[in-house]
C-alpha cells in the first residue's frame, strides 16, 4: 500500500473506533494517561514465582492479590507474561533479572519461565509503594522492577509481555470475544475483575490491538523501523525518513526554556549542552520508534508529537526525564522543538 492509502485506512479505522467507544460512553481522550508515558508517573513490573503457587492457573490467584490494591479512581494499562527466554540466553537473562530485581526475598532461580510478571503504568509514587507493600506477605511475590527509567529489563519485557486490559476507574476495557461492538461484559481473560467491582467493557479486538495496546518504551533495536513508519503514517501520508529530518531549536526558544524551565533543565544538566547536543539527543530518541500524543495542525501544514528523553544528573546521578514536543514540517523536512521540560 502507498503512504496515502495507509493514511486513509488508519484514519478511517481510528474514526470508527472513536465513534463506537463514544456510543459506549467512553471518550478515547480519557484514556490518555493509560496509553501514553508521563514523566511525572512511575511504572512497575511485579514479579511472582509461579512454582510457589499450587494452581496451574497461577495468574488468577496473582490477580486476586493485585486487584485488591486499586481504588478504582485511576487509569492504567496492564501487560502480563512469563519471563521467557531461550536456554542459550539463560545466564544473560538470569544476571539481568537478579541485578535489577528489588527484593527482600531469597530467590531460587532455576529457569526463566518460572517467573510471572505483571506490568502496570501511570502510577503515582503512593500507589507504586502501595503495590509493593501490600504484596510483600504474599508467598509467591518475590519483588519488583522499577521500570520508570530505561533499563535492560524494561526493554526486554517490552518484547515478551502481552496486553491484558486497561483499568479505567471503575471499568476494565479489554478485547471482545466476537466481532460485535455492542457486546459488553465478556471477560475473555477469565481473571477476577468482577470480584473487585470492575465493569467489563469490550472493544472489537482488531481495534483494541491497533489503538488501545500500550507499548512499553524500549531501547533502539534494528528491525523495528516499521513501528515508526506506521505511527507517522497515522498522521500524514507525506512523512518519510523522519530520522533524517533536521532538528531545529532556535536560540530564542532555547533561552526561553532555560529561563522558564530552569529548575528541571538545570537538574538534568542541559544548561551545559549546546543546541547541537540537544538536537543529537532528540534525533537518537526518534530512532527508538517511540512517539506519542500525535496531532495535526492542518492550517499550518504541521504534524505535532511528543517524546521523552532521559538524562543523568551529574551531581546526584539521578535520572531526569524530560518531555519534548516537536512540530514536523514536511515541506522543509524540519522538526522544530516547541517545548522541552
Amino acid at each position: 500500500m502507498s503512504n496515502a492509502q495507509m493514511y486513509d485506512m488508519i484514519r478511517g479505522e481510528f474514526s470508527q473506533l472513536v465513534d463506537e467507544m463514544s456510543k459506549k460512553g467512553i471518550a478515547y481522550s480519557s484514556l490518555r494517561n493509560a496509553l501514553t508515558p508521563n514523566i511525572n508517573k512511575k511504572e512497575i513490573a511485579l514479579v511472582f514465582d509461579s512454582t510457589r503457587i499450587t494452581s496451574a492457573w497461577y495468574g488468577y490467584e496473582i490477580f486476586e492479590k493485585v486487584l485488591a490494591c486499586f481504588d478504582q479512581k485511576t487509569s492504567h494499562s496492564i501487560l502480563v507474561g512469563d519471563y521467557i527466554g531461550e536456554n542459550q540466553h539463560y545466564h544473560m537473562l538470569r544476571e539481568n533479572f537478579m541485578g535489577e530485581l528489588i527484593s527482600d526475598h531469597e530467590i531460587d532461580y532455576r529457569h526463566n519461565d518460572q517467573f510471572y510478571v505483571v506490568y502496570i503504568n501511570n502510577l503515582s509514587s503512593t500507589l507504586f509503594a502501595k503495590l509493593a507493600a501490600n504484596l510483600k506477605n504474599y508467598t509467591a511475590f518475590i519483588g519488583y522492577f522499577d521500570l520508570t527509567h530505561e533499563t535492560f529489563i524494561k526493554s526486554y519485557l517490552a518484547t515478551i509481555l502481552c496486553k491484558i486490559a486497561i483499568l479505567h476507574k471503575r471499568e476494565v476495557i479489554m478485547p471482545g470475544e466476537e466481532d460485535d461492538w455492542a457486546e459488553d461484559g465478556v471477560n475473555i481473560t477469565g481473571l477476577p475483575f468482577e470480584d473487585y467491582q470492575f465493569t467489563i467493557r469490550n472493544i472489537f479486538s482488531i481495534y483494541y490491538d491497533l489503538f488501545l495496546s500500550y507499548k512499553i518504551e524500549s531501547a533502539v533495536y534494528d528491525g523495528f523501523e516499521a513501528d515508526l513508519e506506521f505511527s507517522l503514517n497515522a498522521l500524514s501520508p507525506l512523512i518519510e525518513d523522519i530520522d533524517k529530518y533536521k532538528i531545529e531549536i532556535d536560540q530564542a526558544k532555547m533561552d526561553y526554556l532555560l529561563t522558564e524551565k530552569a529548575g528541571k533543565l538545570k537538574k538534568a544538566g542541559i544548561f551545559n549542552y549546546s543546541i547541537d547536543q540537544v538536537a543529537a539527543l532528540i534525533t537518537e530518541k526518534i530512532r527508538s520508534n517511540y512517539i506519542y500524543e500525535m496531532s495535526q495542525l492542518p492550517a499550518h501544514n504541521v504534524v505535532k508529537f511528543n517524546l521523552v528523553i532521559e538524562l543523568v544528573a551529574q551531581a546526584t546521578k539521578e535520572v531526569v526525564r524530560c518531555n519534548v514536543t516537536l512540530a514536523c514540517n514536511n515541506e522543509d523536512k524540519v522538526l522544530k522543538v516547541v517545548t522541552l521540560f
